[in-house]
């Protein structure tokens, strides 16, 4: 039987989780029978092959996984297509849109200019964006790291997709004025939050958000193959490109936003890899500061099974089997991200797809029972 914390977590998948992240959802491909369960007589490789091959057959977008245990890659593998008009296969170093996932980095930034005596978590927004409007005179910066800020979210409240900026996001929210609620009294999952956030990088920082991002995480980390994408519009050869199933057809539906902060980031499960190994050091930040990345600051349980656990700085935190457990998933635009680590089992499961697959979460669900059960 699945431990009921993952099974409720997974629930989330498309109709809950991914609505939440501005996800679109039309008719994923799913075939009607049921898919293997994972053997624990069997190795991993196995099991998962035989999982994701129920789903990903000839001519279907792709799914790239890594399992880490004890510091090492024991699975490393990649599966489908990220191109289906190129023929191009899902790879292991397939640069891939990693949606909401990208908060966790966005958080990092800010930690980093925290650590660096530049602003305190309580400061408030004002004091660094003097353009905001009088009724958000009460955020700070560790409102909008925790969903607490009472700003419409522009994706899901407001529907703004295509080819908005950072910098028009701003203004038009400035122009409405409006909060859902005082800042500090609940949590209530906003993009936007993690957008300002970004803004506020470049403004204390002096350089371009994905300059930033770049110099101070990417490259100490060797993540060669991440970056931001803005509205430079930046190439990136032999990316995963999105599609959703339409009456079990895959259709191009590829991501257009040139926000950054909440859903921006391109990256590799090779290159996750390497940002899931820099945890357990202090080569971006100290073990101080990273602990607030995972400290439970709100709780995040409410109605529906998309409200699980609490939230942190980037990271949604909970328990499994008494292990703490720091996970965070993304969609959008057909592209579904998870990371999830159990950082006392030194365990991590990374799962990338450009499909709109919502069974990977159940696969994940597999992954975790098998190691961990």
């Amino acid at each position: 039987m699945k431990n009921t914390y993952v099974s409720s977590m997974l629930s989330l998948s498309l109709a809950a989780f991914l609505f939440l992240l501005g996800c679109d959802k039309e008719n994923p491909v799913a075939p009607i029978s049921v898919p293997p369960s994972f053997d624990s007589n069997t190795d991993i490789e196995k099991n998962v092959d035989a999982y994701v091959n129920h789903y990903v057959t000839d001519n279907r977008p792709g799914v790239a996984v890594m399992v880490i245990k004890d510091d090492s890659i024991t699975l490393k593998k990649g599966y489908g297509l990220a191109n289906i008009e190129r023929q191009l296969p899902f790879k292991p170093d397939t640069p891939c849109f990693l949606a909401s996932v990208s908060k966790q980095f966005t958080a990092m930034a800010v930690m980093i200019l925290a650590e660096r005596g530049k602003f305190a978590y309580e400061d408030k927004l004002k004091a660094y964006i003097p353009e905001i409007p009088a009724s958000w005179k009460d955020i700070t910066i560790h409102h909008l790291l925790t969903h607490q800020s009472g700003i419409l979210d522009y994706l899901n409240d407001l529907g703004w997709f295509e080819g908005v900026t950072d910098s028009q996001v701003l203004d038009s929210l400035v122009r409405r004025g409006d909060l859902e609620f005082s800042p500090g009294t609940k949590y209530d999952y906003s993009n936007s939050g993690y957008v300002i956030l970004a803004i506020l990088v470049e403004r204390v920082s002096g350089q371009r958000f994905r300059v930033f991002v770049k110099e101070n995480i990417f490259d100490p980390l060797g993540m060669n193959k991440s970056l931001v994408y803005d509205e430079s519009k930046p190439a990136i050869p032999d990316r995963a490109i999105g599609y959703r199933s339409r009456f079990g057809v895959p259709v191009l539906n590829d991501w257009k936003l040139l926000t950054t902060g909440g859903s921006s980031l391109v990256s590799t499960i090779e290159d996750l890899y390497k940002w899931d190994q820099s945890f357990s050091t202090e080569q971006i930040v100290s073990r101080e500061t990273l602990a607030r990345a995972y400290t439970r600051h709100v709780p995040t349980d409410g109605p529906g099974p998309r409200h699980i656990g609490s939230y942190g700085y980037g990271w949604f935190s909970g328990n499994y089997n008494g292990l703490a457990h720091y996970h965070h998933n993304g969609g959008h635009a057909g592209f579904i991200t998870q990371i999830s680590r159990f950082p006392e089992a030194r365990f991590t499961v990374l799962i990338l797809s450009n499909g709109t697959y919502d069974w990977i979460f159940d696969l994940h669900d597999e992954i975790v029972r098998y190691y961990l059960q």
